[in-house]
């Protein structure tokens, strides 16, 4: 037990060691006055992606293990207990009926026609900006 514990903690160091070299890379990036270029953003695409799929991984093991947990709890019932009833068939029932349902396309605005204060401040804060000062005018060099 130990020996496993120590293991796991071990891959969280070097996964916060990691996390702790890319962010030290991002401020020494960020105080270098630089800009984002166009293969730092396919390179932070890429690593979002990766990590979608580690995740979408980590998810389908959970997954494949609660259904062995099912399952064995279901054949507990069925030995010790003698009841064969599926407890988890009424929430299948209810996701069945949820999916069949018919999908309404139409309907009201999922937005109010009241627009909200915040957003129209800002949007006259930035038209104002947006637009010359009049008395100015632009010089070319």
């Amino acid at each position: 037990y130990f020996r496993s514990l120590v293991d796991q903690f071990e891959v969280q160091l070097q996964q916060f060691r990691q996390q702790i070299e890319e962010l030290e890379n991002h401020l020494t990036t960020q105080s270098s006055g630089s800009h984002i270029t166009p293969q730092d953003l396919t390179l932070a695409m890429q690593k979002l992606y990766q990590t979608f799929v580690a995740q979408a991984a980590q998810l389908q093991s959970v997954h494949e293990n609660v259904k062995i947990l099912k399952h064995q709890y279901l054949s507990y019932r069925r030995a010790f207990l003698e009841d064969s009833t599926d407890i988890f068939e009424s929430k299948r029932a209810s996701n069945r009926k949820w999916e069949s349902a018919p999908r309404v396309t139409t309907g009201p605005a999922p937005f109010s026609s009241v627009p909200n204060a915040a957003a129209v401040a800002m949007a006259a804060t930035l038209t104002q900006q947006q637009q010359p000062t009049p008395g100015l005018t632009a010089f070319k060099f």
